[in-house]
């Protein structure tokens, strides 16, 4: 899937009579973008331009476009409560220990 805007440059490119260098540097790397990432074609010779065009026409029959999809503007919906803090008995706690932190215990008693 491409985005519509990929899809304009690609189809304006593969329909394009006159090729300048630059337009087919464009060519070359918008294959190599999408395509192949080790296209390469000659800048001079109009055979392999045309083959380049085909290659993206054949690449956008295939390929779905998908519409640019606005932004969804974020509001909130509803607001967390914080959470309660747990109040904890260090005395006990030292009696028990943890296994995880490894906090081994003081009172074995």
């Amino acid at each position: 899937m491409i985005t519509r805007a990929l899809y304009n440059k690609l189809h304006s490119l593969a329909i394009r009579q006159r090729f300048t260098k630059v337009d087919a540097e464009e060519l070359q790397e918008a294959i190599r973008q999408t395509i192949n990432p080790r296209y390469t074609v000659c800048l001079k010779c109009a055979q392999q331009l045309k083959h380049g065009q085909r290659i993206i026409l054949n690449y956008l029959e295939q390929t779905q476009v998908i519409e640019d999809i606005p932004q969804v503007v974020e509001e909130t919906i509803f607001e967390m409560a914080e959470l309660p803090t747990p109040e904890v008995d260090m005395v006990e706690a030292e009696k028990v220990g943890c296994t995880k932190c490894g906090r081994t215990k003081k009172n074995k008693g």
